[in-house]
Order: C-alpha cells, then structure tokens, then sequence
C-alpha cells in the first residue's frame, strides 16, 4: 500500500514543495495533494513518476499492511468487492445501497487505509445516484403535471423514468466489481471531487 507520509517525508528531505514535486514528476499538483493525503491510489505510472522525482525506488513509498492494519491487501480488496456488490440491495430494500455498505464500511474503515477512501467513495458514488435519481423523478412528475394540464394523456407517467434510472446503477456496481477484483483501485473518480 502506498504510503502517503512517507512521500512527504521524502519531498520535504529534497527540501520540494507539492508544487515542485508536481513539476518534476509531470503528476498534477491536486494529484500529489490527494496522494499525499491518502484520498487516492495512484496508478503505477504516477506512482513510478513520483519515485523517480524523489529520487527513490517504488517499494520505498510502499508501507506494509502490518504497519498500517490488521489486514493484507487481498483481505481489503476482497471486503471492497463485498462492500460494493451490497450496494445491490436497493434492489430489495429502499435506500439499502447507501445504509447497509455505509454500516460495514463504518466497522472496518479504520483497519485500513483503501477500504477508508475507496470505500468513502463507493458510498459517495451511491448518494450521487440516488441524488440524480430523486431529481429526475421530480421533474418527471413536474413535466407529467404541465402536460396533463395542456390536455394530453401519460398513461405511464414516471414510471419508465423510474425504471431506467433504478436500473442504471446495476452496470456499474457490477463493472466496479470487476475492476477491482483485477486491482483497479481507481474507481468512481466523479465523486472523488464531492469527497475530501
């Protein structure tokens, strides 16, 4: 896992500010920002541009789990998969993709540093959705009111709207499984922006 500290412990040996580190490993200054804060995981060819600025190997910004949690990196990424999968019981139970991955992410954020942020950011992926869901249906129904007042007849009103957007969320639920069974960490990069 990558370990922010020591990145900033190794820019400020070199005496680099965040803004220097980013000139010199071609990485935008927010990026460094976000990585140094441990808000993202880098992909290898940042995380390679960023060692070779600091002059150091890959491995040297890399902490073991040991001394970060209690769990390997297999063991979180697996819990991220469970985690994201449970976002489908909104399928089952209403608002089920925000509260119950929210309530197993709450247990175990703190074991480790990805299953804090990734997982921060497949529940702010699920708000974001359901936030973009409720609009739609609100302005569905307003739209459903002003034609029914103009004299024509919505026999389905919203729900085809209802529908389309309930099932939207399937793909990518199911896509980010997939990435990050393959180890893709960098996954629901929209709501990196709402998160901090």
């Amino acid at each position: 896992m990558i370990s922010g500290e020591k990145i900033v412990a190794f820019r400020k040996a070199k005496n680099y500010t965040q803004e220097e580190l980013a000139n010199l490993s071609n990485v935008t200054l927010r990026t460094i920002q976000r990585i140094e804060k441990g808000e993202t995981v880098p992909r290898e060819f940042t995380l390679k541009s960023i060692a070779d600025a600091l002059d150091k190997q890959v491995s040297d910004l890399m902490v073991a789990d040991a001394e970060n949690s209690g769990l390997t990196d297999a063991e979180a990424n697996s819990f991220l998969i469970s985690m994201n999968l449970l976002c489908l019981t909104y399928l089952i139970v209403p608002y089920g993709n925000l509260f119950i991955p929210w309530l197993v992410w709450a247990k175990k954020r703190s074991q480790s540093k990805e299953i804090e942020t990734i997982g921060k950011r497949i529940i702010a992926h699920q708000f974001l959705w359901m936030a973009i869901m409720s609009v739609a249906l609100l302005l569905g129904t307003f739209f459903q009111i002003i034609a029914i007042k103009q004299g024509y007849s919505l026999s389905y009103g919203v729900l085809p709207i209802f529908l389309f957007i309930h099932l939207t969320n399937i793909p990518f639920i199911l896509l980010t499984a997939r990435r990050l069974k393959n180890g893709d960490h960098n996954i629901y990069r929209l709501t990196t922006f709402f998160i901090h």
